[in-house]
């Protein structure tokens, strides 16, 4: 016998509203790390990019402008360039890794 109450079923809760946006608040970009790259680069050099991706674990050449930027690797090569930059430098390059909340 089927219960006589309780809340009706649902189809449980979306990952996507309708929307379209994540529910996390967060807003996947693309290329955001392909431009912090290339302006490394241009900037410290090849063997500098070489370093971060023996440190990150991650082919850092292999994005390019329409790669989606993958929050997990974004934060690895924040965590990578911590030590390496200074402050100033940095925070320059934070709005290319980070994606904006909504």
């Amino acid at each position: 016998m089927p219960p006589s109450s309780g809340p009706a079923p649902s189809s449980g809760p979306s990952s996507t509203p309708a929307s379209g946006q994540p529910r996390s608040g967060v807003r996947h970009t693309k290329g955001g790390i392909y431009q912090a790259v290339r302006l490394l680069d241009q900037k410290h050099g090849s063997f500098f990019i070489s370093r971060l991706i023996l440190v990150t674990g991650v082919n850092l050449r292999s994005f390019d402008s329409s790669s989606v930027d993958d929050p997990v690797i974004a934060e690895k090569l924040i965590k990578a360039l911590r030590p390496l930059l200074s402050p100033a430098e940095l925070d320059g390059l934070m709005p290319l890794l980070v994606a904006p909340k909504l």
